[in-house]
């Protein structure tokens, strides 16, 4: 169980497809976003679709638990802008707001 002493300070899922993940796994992300940044990226290129899928551990979904979408940042790129985040202080909505400037289209 993850409480806010816990190590972690964030996490990234590299979703399969445009960014889903198993039902269970979405279970796990209502509990991990409740006390820290979860970003929700994808595994190959393009970017995590936000209104296509409504299923429990589809993108919108994970949205709806208080995933943040990668956009167009892979798994290894949202591990590193989120990590220059919180190494800076950023939090909420400040990491929301550049993973929208940084995952944005090419």
């Amino acid at each position: 169980m993850l409480t806010q002493s816990s190590t972690v300070d964030g996490l990234v899922i590299a979703g399969f497809g445009a960014g889903h993940v198993s039902e269970s796994a979405a279970e796990a992300v209502t509990v991990a976003a409740a006390v820290m940044p979860v970003v929700c990226s994808r595994t190959a290129d393009g970017p995590v679709l936000e209104a296509t899928y409504g299923f429990p551990g589809s993108e919108s979904d994970l949205i709806d638990r208080g995933a943040i979408p990668a956009g167009w940042l892979d798994a290894r790129k949202s591990r590193i802008l989120l990590s220059l985040l919180l190494a800076t202080g950023q939090r909420g909505d400040e990491i929301c707001k550049a993973f929208n400037v940084h995952g944005a289209a090419p």
